[in-house]
């Protein structure tokens, strides 16, 4: 996988597998290198870390965004993890749960 964009001169950046939670602008970042790329399982992954730094900020609008795309991802992938989100957007009331 490649690397994150950072500024000339900077020190590397992490690659977007090795991003951590509480890294909004890299999160951020490194979001933006997995849609350029077109990795489907990196988007599900990192839309579920910002689903869970934003919940851990109190912003549940953002957390039911980030759950949401990452939700939609997994299903394009075919990935196990569409049971699982789809099981927390409804427990916060946001989908219907589907069965898998």
């Amino acid at each position: 996988m490649g690397y994150v964009a950072k500024a000339e001169g900077a020190a590397p950046l992490a690659s977007a597998s090795e991003i951590l939670v509480t890294d909004a602008l890299l999160l951020d970042a490194a979001l933006l290198e997995a849609h350029a790329q077109g990795n489907t399982a990196e988007l599900v992954r990192l839309y579920t870390l910002a689903a869970e730094n934003a919940l851990a900020t109190g912003d549940e609008r953002a957390a039911d965004f980030y759950l949401t795309h990452a939700f939609i991802f997994a299903l394009e992938k075919g990935g196990p993890e569409a049971g699982v989100l789809n099981i927390r957007l409804a427990e916060r009331g946001r989908m219907k749960l589907l069965d898998f």
